[in-house]
This record gives C-alpha cells, sequence and structure tokens, in this order.
C-alpha cells in the first residue's frame, strides 16, 4: 500500500531527487541555475522552513517515489510542486487525493487566493493532471526555460471545480 507523509525528509528527497523520471529532471532543471542534484535537495529542504504544506510518498515496498505540496511566494499566492521517480503511477492516485482532500483545502484556509505551477508544454501527462487538481492552464510562457524551453502557467484559485473524467 501507497504511503503518504506530512513532510520531505532529507534522505527521501535525495533518493528521489538522483532517481527523478528523465521528464522532471529536464522541467525542474530548466528553471535552476545548474543541475546539481544536491543543492536542490538543499533547496527542497529551504522549502521546508518556509510556510506551507509539503509531502513525500512512498511505494507499498517502502521506496521513496515522490515529493509534492506548496510554498508561499508572496502573499495570497503560493507555488505548487510535484515530481518523482519512475515510480510515480503508483502512486498518483494517492497523491492526487492527498491534493484535493488536504492541499486544496489548506490553501483555502491558509487565505491563498491563487496558486501556480509552471510545467514544461510539451507534458501531455500535466496537461491532464493539473486539471484533475482544479488548475487551469493560464498562459504559454514562449522561451520561459533556461534552454529556450516552452512553459505552461496552470493556476488554481479558490472555488475552481475539480475535472473528473466521465464513468
Amino acid at each position: 500500500m501507497t504511503q503518504v507523509v506530512r513532510g520531505m525528509g532529507e534522505e527521501p528527497s535525495r533518493y528521489i531527487v538522483q532517481h527523478m523520471r528523465e521528464i522532471d529532471r529536464k522541467e525542474i532543471y530548466a528553471m535552476r541555475e545548474d543541475d546539481d542534484e544536491e543543492r536542490l535537495v538543499f533547496d527542497l529542504m529551504y522549502l521546508l522552513g518556509k510556510p506551507g504544506l509539503a509531502f513525500t510518498t512512498f511505494a507499498s515496498d517502502g521506496e521513496p517515489v515522490s515529493v509534492f505540496g506548496f510554498h508561499r511566494l508572496r502573499k495570497g499566492v503560493a507555488s505548487v510542486f510535484a515530481f518523482g521517480t519512475d515510480r510515480w503511477p503508483e502512486v498518483v492516485l494517492s497523491m492526487t487525493k492527498t491534493v484535493r482532500r488536504v492541499i486544496v483545502p489548506a490553501l483555502t484556509e491558509q487565505g491563498y487566493h491563487r496558486a501556480e505551477c509552471a510545467a514544461l508544454t510539451e507534458r501531455a501527462d500535466t496537461a491532464k493532471w493539473l486539471p484533475m487538481l482544479g488548475m487551469r492552464c493560464e498562459a504559454v510562457l514562449a522561451g520561459f526555460g533556461s534552454q529556450r524551453e516552452d512553459f505552461s502557467l496552470y493556476v488554481w484559485r479558490p472555488g475552481n471545480v475539480f475535472w473528473r473524467r466521465r464513468q
């Protein structure tokens, strides 16, 4: 059974960074100064000290698979994030439930009026998953990445409705 744990420990985060999916690696490092894994782990640990909420998921065998959550950018505005290893499909349902049941209510309760996420435009998985979490594509940021990759800016606002797949 998948386990979702509040917080991001340094060792599980390091494992996930070292084993993250190639598409996550491309997306994350396109928005950073360098591709230093230890600096990314350091930055994740720094986020724990900022207002927000973070989670780590573990597969049924205890292997760390993903980290996700949000942190404050400025008053009323949060940045949301999620990335993981190739075992992502094993935990994405648990992540989705946690976002809907815990993170979205926390954003509302903490007075956020906007949460945003910049994602590589080429990512079909993101274009499908983020609307399920109540986010909408607000803009395409042409040449936004360090190698001029296009990014899509997804935004959540209170009252956004979760998209549900038809049965």
